[in-house]
């Protein structure tokens, strides 16, 4: 708009400029007569602006109106009058600024009829994005409500059914195995589902617990560990995998505070998660001191080593192993 502006002041910038530099003597007229053709001129220039501007919206508006006419005939086609629908997943995952540009442009351009979009998010971080990109004060929720129609929340796991976070890692794992490779670590398998259960772990952190325990595999060769061993080793894979936080500071943090941030605290004897207790006194045991390793040795609640040899602690040999990888 200030080109075209520009443009037409130019187209007349000659008789002003003469006007101008004469102060009116040269036609016989006043200074008075400058402003006034000026006023005049400037006022025809920009009339002629927004008459064009304003048929570029009707241009364009019509065109939205054949675009959406066109798609609607389209999905009729496809569908064969059933609705079309649109998968976009993880619309939570992608930048603030697009994802919010995207819920936008599918309610201006494509709500046509026959055409429905299924968004699988996670509400709570969409609303997030919005309040990160037009402030904190902003209703997340309202401003949402302008793009979708109905939310439904997907139950965490169907009532009398496997936990399918136990069945998911079983999946993974047969996936990353190769046809003949076989796993020798299988008590490591068995508290590594106990573990996503017990908390909650998303599928792709799943998956991300299983590239350590594949790591921890190929690192040992295949080898047998015993029981002990390989309860440390599940432990350790969860927190490179959810809580490297932990893992970071193995080497000071006392099992008091590991087995309270680890949530294992609160878990009893008397409790259905029978091997996330055993795992509880195992990690006690791990980072304990020698009074409180042979209290628990009296008391039967670790098993003893034929050889009466303890190391120092097992788990932070095997959080050194991943030290210096992440997945």
């Amino acid at each position: 708009m200030a080109t075209s502006a520009a443009k037409s002041l130019m187209r007349g910038a000659i008789k002003i400029g003469i006007k101008t530099a004469t102060a009116g003597l040269a036609d016989g007229t006043e200074v008075e007569d400058v402003v006034r053709d000026f006023s005049a001129l400037l006022s025809e220039q920009v009339d002629e602006i927004i008459a064009e501007k304003l048929k570029n919206v009707e241009e364009d508006r019509l065109a939205l109106s054949k675009f959406r006419e066109y798609l609607s005939d389209i999905t009729n086609e496809i569908g064969h009058g059933k609705p079309l629908v649109f998968i976009i997943d993880e619309l939570d995952r992608c930048r603030p600024d697009f994802a919010l540009e995207l819920l936008e442009q599918i309610k201006h351009l494509f709500s046509v009829k026959g055409l429905t979009f299924l968004l699988i998010t996670n509400r709570t971080q969409l609303e997030e994005s919005i309040r990160c990109k037009y402030g904190i004060g902003v209703d997340a929720n309202n401003y949402l409500h302008k793009f979708v129609s109905l939310w439904i929340s997907l139950p965490d796991k169907p009532i009398n059914y496997k936990d399918h976070r136990e069945v998911f890692t079983s999946y993974a794992l047969h996936k990353m195995m190769n046809e003949k490779e076989q796993v020798f670590l299988t008590e490591t398998i068995t508290i590594l589902k106990d573990l996503a259960t017990f908390h909650n772990l998303s599928l792709r952190q799943i998956e991300r617990m299983l590239s350590y325990f594949a790591i921890i595999h190929n690192i040992t060769a295949g080898k047998n560990y015993n029981d002990t061993y390989q309860n440390l080793i599940a432990i350790t894979c969860y927190m490179a995998a959810d809580r490297p936080d932990l893992l970071a500071k193995i080497k000071t943090i006392s099992y008091e505070d590991l087995l309270s941030e680890l949530r294992l605290n609160r878990i009893e004897s008397d409790s259905k998660e029978v091997s996330l207790y055993y795992l509880k006194q195992l990690i006690k045991f791990d980072l304990a001191d020698k009074i409180v390793r042979q209290q628990m040795i009296d008391d039967n609640l670790v098993p003893k080593n034929p050889f009466g040899r303890y190391s120092e602690s097992d788990i932070r040999i095997i959080a050194n192993w991943l030290s210096n990888i992440s997945t």
